[in-house]
């Protein structure tokens, strides 16, 4: 169940821009804007998810 909420969390920006792109090329203006917001929703989403995750570096030095 961990493992599904994870792919759900990884998921969401990506389905947000995706979604917010089909809704910005339906030719109606309360769509496009919908898309336009969900576009940026999601970048942010993104982008806070990228700044969020700890690199560090875990590999272990060998012993001499």
């Amino acid at each position: 169940m961990a493992e599904l909420k994870q792919w759900l969390a990884w998921l969401s920006p990506g389905a947000l821009i995706l979604l917010g792109v089909v809704l910005f090329f339906f030719p109606l203006p309360p769509t496009t804007l919908a898309g336009v917001i969900l576009i940026a929703v999601g970048l942010v989403l993104w982008i806070i998810e990228w700044a969020s995750t700890d690199d560090t570096d875990t590999t272990q030095e060998m012993p001499n």
